[in-house]
């Protein structure tokens, strides 16, 4: 793991608790929001690899494009630091959308005001790309 990762990763921790302490409890919608779609959509990715991998022998020999339904698999199989890196990548994507639909649905339904809805949206993609990169500089 690259330490200098861990930095961010600190630095997003502390302004979550401590926006959770200015604002209240309602701050960490978002950041649990995020994370957890982040992880969910990292386990996804890394059980499709995992069951295509152990279900197709021979996977490493092939040469698969892109857009191909066995390119996880075989990415995991041969390259795994780039495997991380595009898993974190998409599993980014996956919990930016998914987590900001569920935070917006329930800033909407506690009616939170706009400033601290920004602040928690904003703390919990920092705190998302902290561990994206935590985990795709891994080793």
């Amino acid at each position: 793991m690259q330490k200098i990762w861990f930095v961010p990763f600190l630095i997003a921790t502390a302004l979550v608790l401590m926006l959770c302490y200015v604002y209240g409890f309602v701050e960490v919608i978002y950041p649990l929001c995020i994370t957890i779609s982040f992880f969910g959509g990292l386990l996804g990715i890394a059980i499709n690899a995992s069951v295509q991998a152990g279900l197709n022998p021979g996977l490493e020999k092939l040469k698969p494009s892109f857009w191909s339904s066995v390119y996880n698999a075989w990415l995991y199989v041969t390259d795994r630091k780039r495997w991380r890196l595009l898993a974190s990548a998409f599993s980014c994507i996956f919990g930016a959308l998914v987590g900001s639909f569920f935070g917006w649905a329930w800033n909407i339904a506690w009616k939170i005001s706009f400033s601290v809805s920004l602040a928690s949206w904003i703390s919990g993609m920092f705190l998302m790309l902290s561990l994206a990169m935590l985990i795709a500089t891994s080793d």
